[in-house]
């Protein structure tokens, strides 16, 4: 309908947003409408196919994110499926890829990148001389690449795996082929200036393996791959700096040459696509928390194995890219993953002296966020002494003993998905203090009887202070809590 009156986007996707406008042309003279914004909102739980043209299909590369530009970095990788390998530089910015003509790394296959501060580290891999694994380090800066000179490094390899640990500002390298087609186990770590080996034993030797950062636990976990001749691992094990701890026998179906990708807005560890060496090939998306592995989702992208991935903090989802399909072909397809709301920083508790503000923030999985707050388990209002309790931070102007209560907040996206943060606890103390000079005196005994002569508080939402158990009532039972507090007569 691009020539009629009627315009129609079969199927919308990210790209489709912007602004229309309608140009009517007729005898009398051409006009143009006023335009129309299209806002296109990624619903829960879904992959969606991004539709957007981008790197060549291809597979066996790496990317990792830019987390200063909030980009994702791919390079390399393989047109073909017998060999042909590539050394170019693409770009994801949230919506696209753009291409960066720069030198650097040679073209190559099977190396592994990750973020590393203010860019993105790049180490080993197959060159397209004989299959040569390499040793060297690179490091893009968010314009070009540049070949470090490390003291010492990692015997060259290819098929590992390497992830940054965000905590303590090191890249970790597991694994992989040595040349010769040797499996390694060795653990090592790179620091900004030198690598050093800093394990040789925990997981077995193993290549096809993935890795990934968990920040919120500050740990790195790695799962699955496989031995030559058909030995596939399904275990999962997680380094703290110091030590390898297996945690977890069984998980994804996709061991080999899957994708694993850390969702900070989730706080879980992200598992798609791969392979088992019987060629049974994974549709399934799982996820770890530290604890287990679930199913989260029974679909994912088309099967595939040795595809790109990670986490776009653009647009805070996963993002997929390429790989190898069942039917010996290859992908160039782009898709992202997001798996509903999430509260990234919860409330905190806190402890507030009576008169004092008490405020409650949350940061969002995502801009455009709805907020609830909620008291025990009841929908704030805004009023008397409440501010932003639909907005993602809560104030209570000057605290009261009634405000000591559970907080929590209610995050919802624009297809009507929802999650509650955990509770934070309020805690109000020199609750007698009424008229909050800091003193629990006389003044505060004539606010307390005149409350008391009424015996029923004012109705929500401005609580009367006096109801120092918070029932309704201004009784007995709060002389016996002011009395206790007027005896103490100066606020602690």
């Amino acid at each position: 309908g691009a020539t009629t009156a009627s315009l129609q986007i079969a199927q919308v996707a990210l790209q489709d947003e912007g602004s229309y406008d309608v140009v009517i042309s007729s005898v009398c003279g051409v006009e143009t409408s006023q335009q129309a914004t299209l806002s296109v909102a990624t619903c829960p739980s879904s992959w969606q196919d991004l539709g957007v043209s981008g790197p060549g299909a291809r597979w066996l590369g790496a990317a990792a994110a830019d987390v200063s530009r909030k980009q994702i970095v791919l390079f390399g990788g393989m047109s073909t499926t017998s060999g042909t390998r590539l050394g170019d530089t693409w770009i994801w910015n949230g919506n696209g890829w753009s291409q960066r003509v720069v030198s650097g790394p040679s073209a190559r296959a099977d190396h592994a990148m990750a973020t590393f501060g203010s860019g993105v580290l790049l180490f080993g891999g197959r060159d397209t001389a004989g299959n040569v694994n390499k040793d060297d380090t690179w490091l893009w800066n968010g314009t070009s690449w540049s070949l470090l000179s490390p003291l010492h490094k990692p015997p060259a390899r290819a098929g590992h795996t390497m992830s940054y640990d965000s905590v303590r500002n090191r890249v970790v390298v597991f694994g992989g082929v040595y040349s010769g087609d040797i499996l390694a186990n060795d653990t090592w770590e790179f620091d900004g200036t030198d690598w050093s080996q800093v394990a040789s034993g925990g997981p077995a030797a193993r290549f096809a393996h993935q890795m990934t950062f968990d920040s919120a636990r500050g740990r790195t976990v790695m799962y699955g791959g496989a031995l030559f001749f058909g030995q596939v691992f399904f275990d999962t094990w997680e380094w703290d700096g110091a030590l390898w701890s297996k945690k977890a026998d069984g998980g994804p179906p996709g061991a080999v040459y899957g994708q694993m990708t850390y969702d900070p807005s989730r706080g879980r560890s992200i598992y798609v696509t791969g392979y088992t060496y019987n060629h049974v090939y994974s549709t399934e998306t799982w996820e770890w928390n530290g604890v287990s592995w679930s199913k989260s989702l029974n679909v994912s992208p088309p099967a595939r194995q040795n595809a790109y991935s990670a986490y776009d903090h653009q647009r805070s989802r996963v993002v997929l890219f390429g790989g190898y399909s069942p039917a010996a072909t290859l992908f160039g397809d782009s898709w992202g993953l997001v798996l509903g709301p999430s509260v990234v920083s919860p409330p905190q508790s806190q402890t507030v002296r009576a008169g004092n503000p008490a405020i409650f923030s949350v940061t969002g999985s995502a801009p455009g966020l709805q907020y609830q707050w909620l008291r025990n388990g009841v929908n704030m209002v805004n009023g008397g002494r409440i501010g932003g309790a639909t907005s993602n931070a809560m104030t209570i102007v000057q605290a009261i003993a009634a405000d000591a209560a559970s907080y929590r907040v209610r995050a919802t996206d624009a297809c009507g998905s929802s999650v509650i943060s955990a509770p934070a606890v309020l805690t109000v103390t020199c609750t007698a203090d009424y008229n909050f000079d800091g003193m629990v005196e006389d003044l505060d005994f004539q606010i307390f009887i005149a409350a008391y002569d009424r015996l029923i508080c004012d109705p929500a939402p401005v609580a009367c202070a006096a109801d120092m158990n918070a029932d309704g009532f201004v009784d007995d039972f709060d002389f016996q809590l002011f009395v206790t507090q007027y005896n103490d007569l100066v606020c602690p």
